[in-house]
């Protein structure tokens, strides 16, 4: 006889979390760093401490995008239409003043950061005595643990690094953003872990960089002799070199060696490593792996005013519009339904029109008869004109398999 589903349920999620059926399991599916070696894109508190150079701007422009987005609240109604709420209803309310100390649009703006740089995004909901939500807090996701077991998600904890216990969150107090992981069913996996490579190769690029002209002209040079130096020698004359010319300001001096001494360089300049070219590859990969063109990004090379409006319409309908999705289908689970289980959220289209697709199709649709001129002067916000509300067609069309009218005969002269 088959085991229940309950108890194979269970089974399958001990299974997925490395635990037994009745074990609890504070990280899930291996959570953090799960069968891959340890490093900081696997750490949250580490990633964060990445938010800058091309992740700066890529999650800055995505975080722009967001707070720029409308969001709505319908209700389904019993016929299955659904109906907007009213302006005053207690979520728009609650929107428009999330807490005391944050803006909407910070609020927005954290969640996009937490997201793009750790994969999870946490708000925390402040109720009154009635159980209505009257706040929403971001919590720092580095510092949020999903407490979980096999019979599903327990609660949240709560614990920086000052803090000396943890606070403990009950599972509906929590709504949790993420982006999918195919390694853990409790955390997501965020675009910055997907470009680690990319970034470490950046920031040791820049790094290398920083150094080459920290160390002046030389940055790395051989001092030969065919004398025999002792160690003490060796190292006195390393430290006077390293003092005279090992620095920025004294870049352009001049290396006095004594007597039989010959100096030659060990490294590589930065223009034979052509650190510009192998930059602008990490860069190109990080913005790629976040969905951010371009001219979003504020590049203007090689981008014309048609070119940026198509990375526009790229970015909005294949960046913005997913995420912007994801985020209205977690608020409808995890707040919405505190109000009423019918009541969802949806956020407004951010792709701007083709305008110049939209122009050849009004145009056809006008020379086919499929819509009369003042139709397509109403969706554009334009006046009607008389005679327009009647559709046209060419005279030269003819229905299949009719002979032509012959051109009457010209007049005889008088």
């Amino acid at each position: 006889m088959n085991p229940p589903l309950t108890h194979r349920l269970r089974r399958m999620w001990g299974a997925l979390t490395g635990k037994g059926v009745d074990t609890p399991s504070v990280m899930g599916l291996g959570g953090y760093g799960a069968g891959r070696a340890v490093n900081w894109s696997d750490d949250a508190s580490e990633q964060v401490k990445h938010f800058s150079h091309w992740v700066y701007v890529a999650l800055s422009r995505i975080g722009f995008a967001v707070q720029g987005a409308t969001l709505k609240f319908y209700m389904t109604g019993s016929d299955g239409e659904a109906v907007e709420l009213d302006a005053d209803h207690p979520l728009y309310t609650l929107f428009r003043e999330v807490n005391p100390l944050d803006t909407p649009s910070l609020l927005w703006a954290q969640t996009v950061t937490f997201l793009g740089m750790t994969g999870d995004g946490y708000w925390y909901k402040v109720r009154d005595r009635l159980g209505v939500t009257r706040e929403l807090w971001t919590a720092p996701s580095q510092f949020m643990r999903v407490m979980a077991s096999s019979d599903g998600i327990e609660g949240y904890e709560y614990k920086p690094s000052t803090m000396a216990k943890a606070i403990k969150y009950e599972p509906d107090e929590i709504i949790h953003f993420r982006y999918p992981n195919p390694e853990s069913t409790l955390y997501g996996r965020s675009p910055l872990q997907a470009a680690a490579e990319a970034v470490d190769g950046y920031e040791y690029m820049k790094q290398s960089q920083r150094e080459a002209f920290k160390r002046g002209v030389f940055p790395g040079i051989a001092v030969t002799t065919e004398q025999t130096l002792e160690d003490k020698d060796a190292e006195r004359l390393r430290e006077k070199i390293d003092r005279i010319y090992g620095s920025m300001d004294k870049s352009g001096k001049a290396l006095v060696l004594h007597k039989g001494m010959k100096a030659a360089p060990f490294t590589l300049t930065p223009r034979e490593m052509d650190w510009l070219a192998s930059a602008k590859l990490s860069r190109d990969e990080i913005l790629a792996i976040y969905g951010v063109p371009a001219a979003i990004a504020g590049l203007s090379e090689d981008v014309n005013r048609a070119s940026a409006d198509a990375m526009e319409y790229i970015f909005a309908k294949w960046t913005v519009m997913p995420l912007l999705s994801m985020i209205a289908e977690n608020i409808t689970q995890g707040l919405c339904i505190d109000y009423d289980p019918r009541i969802y959220a949806k956020f407004d289209s951010v792709v701007p029109e083709n305008l110049e697709l939209q122009s050849k199709l009004d145009t056809e649709d006008i020379r086919a008869g499929i819509r009369p001129i003042n139709e397509v002067r109403a969706a554009r916000g334009l006046d009607p004109i008389d005679g327009g509300d009647t559709p046209y067609l060419p005279m030269n069309l003819l229905p299949i398999g009719t002979e032509p009218e012959p051109a009457p005969a010209p007049a005889p002269p008088p």
